[in-house]
């Protein structure tokens, strides 16, 4: 069984709330916290405007 995955975006702020949150209220089996690269956001910025 596969199962799902879920991306959730939040600020460096509200990192640790979000997290102990989705930790108390899901049955978590893997927890993968990443940093945007820079380049992304900038990428973003100017393709989307």
């Amino acid at each position: 069984m596969v199962s799902p995955e879920f991306q959730i975006k939040s600020s460096k702020a509200d990192i640790a709330k979000s997290t102990a949150k989705i930790l108390s209220e899901l049955p978590v089996e893997d927890l993968s916290v990443e940093e945007v690269e820079i380049e992304d956001v900038i990428r973003k910025i100017f393709t989307q405007g």
